[in-house]
């Protein structure tokens, strides 16, 4: 049976399939992901999360990326409005919510208010057979989330490095929107550069320094 994992975030809505011949990775031994190469779940495809904004449209491109809308389903969701959607079209959906039952302790004073993305990257380490894990996920913010002996401590929450950067365009009166992506640690000749590299940089560095005090 091919389960589908929806993934919705404030950017992109994106999709992978879980067959029953899928083996949870164990982090534990070795520190490695299989990945699809290695029989790892395979990429359905990803939408912008913008295009809810026309629910029609979101549905209909939706259903083109999955082959069945009658299989099971799995949403993961920080966007409301992404949930409402998909549970009006795909009958056999699950969404993870504060109501399930955490397969780690937590020391966490609201739990309710914790998103569910990082509920679940607390719960991949467990799977993964972790007692102990930081778990960064880099999207449109960058969370830490500390796992120790098995308990989810609690973590942090910071802009995303391609989010900064699109806010500093914004809200800079002389400032355009730049592309986000890897660049060398040199100094940028001209406006661009100079924003590319320091939204490449400084959000590198701060991920590592922050693991590095963390850890």
């Amino acid at each position: 049976m091919s389960l589908l994992l929806i993934d919705a975030g404030n950017t992109q809505v994106k999709l992978v399939r879980w067959n029953d011949d899928i083996s949870w990775p164990d982090f534990s031994a070795n520190g490695f992901f299989p990945g699809e190469a290695a029989g790892g779940p395979s990429f359905a495809g990803a939408l912008p999360t913008q295009l809810i904004q026309d629910p029609q449209a979101f549905s209909s491109r939706f259903l083109d990326l999955i082959n069945d809308p009658d299989s099971p389903a799995v949403l993961v969701s920080v966007v409301p409005e992404v949930e409402q959607i998909l549970k009006g079209i795909l009958p056999n959906l699950q969404v993870v919510g504060h109501g399930d039952e955490y397969p780690f302790p937590h020391e966490l004073q609201e739990a309710g208010t914790v998103g569910p993305d990082r509920i679940c990257n607390m719960a991949a380490a467990v799977s993964a057979g972790l007692d102990r894990a930081l778990v960064v996920d880099a999207g449109t913010a960058t969370t830490f989330d500390l796992l120790l002996d098995g308990v989810f401590k609690g973590g942090l929450i910071a802009p995303g490095m391609a989010f900064a950067a699109q806010q500093l365009a914004r809200h800079g009166a002389l400032l355009e929107e730049v592309s986000f992506e890897v660049r060398e640690a040199v100094v940028g000749r001209n406006t661009q550069a100079a924003m590319k590299g320091g939204a490449w940089l400084t959000g590198c560095g701060g991920v590592q320094w922050t693991i590095a005090r963390l850890m």
